[in-house]
């Protein structure tokens, strides 16, 4: 019971009403001490000032691709098919907002002292490069937000507003970056499973409620991606062309080309990765959603051709220009990284302007708004979209870690009932069975199938390895001086030496070949000479970023157990 007697709000998710209608009105009457604290965080938006170029300071544009890893290597059943716009996003998050409010403050008489209420002042701020822009988000939006979204979902009957999430920022940023991701998460520590609670706030939680925020926190490492743009006119070109055409308007649709290169098989899945079903997603998206994308030919063929046509060559130094910025590489580079990390939510901010997207796994489509103008939104303002954002997103991981358990205990309890052989008599050879999945846990089920996320598989077990080797059983590779940096790294000239023991190397590599066994050897395509400066190139296929790399600024790692060196780079 409360102080004034009412009883506590229940500790479990709130789950918006489709049905439900934000009333017109304030949603606390003008004499509650809450209200105007309520008032000042709600009706927030940017400082106006803070979306201008501060002077004398040169707009940070990409000079070269600020991705690090081309999304095209990925399963066509993972990547991201179509974009589709939705206008009602911000609009469904307001009232996700205002409900989750209504409930909280029926039962519950909060207030906030004056220290905690001038924090809701929105102050100016210099957004120039990608990391300021992310750090005044966090600044004067996500930690409010954070706060609100773990007292109204986890802690309702704690007196002291303290949050269980925190924003992470990307902490390899560089000065003037144009491009860094952060992410909504746990505060825990997955790699060492470690709580990163305040003393405070750990006395105070019962352990039914730290269970769960730990099994949700090694569930999903990132609870949503934020992808942070530097703020200048490139990039509201980017934003304005992520679904419209910025100089005639038009609708574009989504066309991905996928690789070329000759790689191994990919498996085909049975099923398509489903959409969990959970009522938040349910209530934003239309019911269209269900259905199956139409077929679209998204991979380019490359015409066939016999002659090559005459060039002249121009000499000469080139020019510079800036690095063409495309919005599909960017749309594609998030889904794949919402669909590594199990996200449904993928915010795309630059200050100026800002895009939530929505992810649709069952037709790997992307819902997206219009352009949302963080400084001059009205009905909602920004911050109580974001808080409904905040919300929605931790209501869905809520909602997708019952079922995921839910499906492991029931699992768990068939294992549990199956009678053993017995002593006596000779074990019968095991029948392949198929496994029935229950339907409430049907479509998880299958989306696990192909999902690429790290906990659908088994972890990683270190073999032993050999001290000494023979010298047929070793390679000796010697690099040169470096010939270059560009998006994936720094390219070396290097000689290669391989012995075997019989001295067949040509003969065996060429039976290979012969054989067609030579996939996932990247393609050569041959030596091309620079008319300038005479420099001799060995171009081939891009390899990509190293998955130990990837993996490494995933989990964030300070030191990890398996690193890239400076020569894979």
């Amino acid at each position: 019971m409360a102080e004034n007697g009412e009883p506590l709000i229940p500790c479990k998710t709130i789950i918006w009403c489709p049905t439900f209608t934000p009333p017109a009105s304030n949603m606390l009457p003008p004499d509650d001490p809450f209200s105007n604290s309520l008032k000042l965080v709600l009706e927030a938006n940017y400082h106006p000032f803070a979306i201008k170029q501060p002077q004398r300071a040169k707009p940070v544009d990409a000079s070269s691709s600020p991705l690090t890893f081309y999304d095209r290597h990925i399963s066509s059943k993972l990547t991201l098919k179509r974009i589709v716009l939705l206008p009602s996003i911000p609009k469904s998050l307001s009232g996700i907002c205002e409900h989750t409010l209504q409930t909280f403050t029926h039962w519950n008489c909060h207030t906030f002292s004056s220290y905690e209420s001038a924090l809701f002042q929105v102050t100016n701020g210099i957004l120039h490069d990608a990391f300021q822009v992310a750090d005044y988000y966090q600044t004067e939006f996500g930690q409010i937000c954070q706060k609100f979204a773990s007292k109204l979902l986890v802690t309702p009957s704690l007196q002291d507003w303290h949050s269980v999430f925190t924003f992470q920022l990307n902490k390899d940023h560089r000065p003037g970056e144009y491009l860094t991701d952060s992410w909504l998460k746990v505060l825990y520590d997955p790699a060492r499973d470690v709580c990163l609670f305040s003393q405070e706030l750990q006395k105070q939680l019962n352990q039914p409620v730290k269970d769960r925020l730990r099994d949700l926190a090694m569930k999903y490492p990132r609870l949503a991606d934020w992808h942070m743009f530097a703020m200048s006119l490139t990039t509201d070109r980017l934003f304005q062309g992520m679904f419209r055409n910025p100089t005639s308007g038009k609708e574009l649709p989504f066309v991905w080309e996928s690789s070329q290169t000759k790689t191994s098989q990919q498996e085909d899945h049975t099923h398509q990765p489903a959409e969990v079903d959970e009522a938040v997603l349910k209530s934003m998206l239309p019911k269209r959603a269900d259905s199956k994308p139409e077929k679209q030919t998204t991979q380019l063929r490359p015409k066939k051709s016999s002659r090559f046509p005459r060039t002249r060559v121009r000499l000469g130094r080139p020019a510079t220009h800036s690095y063409r910025l495309v919005s599909p590489l960017f749309l594609q580079h998030g889904w794949s990284q919402a669909t590594f990390d199990d996200c449904s939510f993928i915010i795309f901010n630059c200050g100026r302007w800002e895009r939530i997207g929505i992810r649709h796994r069952a037709t790997q489509t992307l819902y997206l708004p219009g352009l949302i103008n963080p400084a001059r939104i009205q009905g909602p303002h920004y911050r109580k979209m974001h808080l409904g954002l905040h919300i929605a997103i931790v209501q869905d991981a809520f909602a997708r870690q019952q079922i995921s358990n839910e499906l492991t205990l029931k699992e768990g309890r068939k294992r549990s009932i199956e009678p053993s052989p017995s002593n006596d008599e000779e074990p019968q050879p095991k029948r392949q069975r198929r496994t029935r999945f229950p339907s409430t846990t049907s479509e998880i089920a299958r989306e696990s199938r192909s999902s690429c996320h790290p906990a659908f598989y088994p972890s990683y077990v270190e073999e032993k390895f050999k001290t000494t080797y023979d010298l047929s059983e070793c390679v000796s590779l010697v690099l040169g001086a470096p010939l270059g940096q560009g998006a994936v790294g720094v390219v070396h000239s290097a000689s290669l030496e391989v012995g075997l023991e019989s001295g067949e190397e040509f003969d065996i590599y060429s039976g290979l070949v012969n054989k067609k066994a030579t996939k996932g050897i990247l393609t050569v395509h041959g030596l091309f000479e620079d008319t300038e400066i005479g420099a001799l190139v060995l171009v081939m296929e891009n390899g990509g970023q190293t998955l130990r790399q990837r993996e490494k600024e995933r989990l964030n790692a300070i030191q990890a157990e398996q690193v890239t060196t400076p020569e894979e780079r």
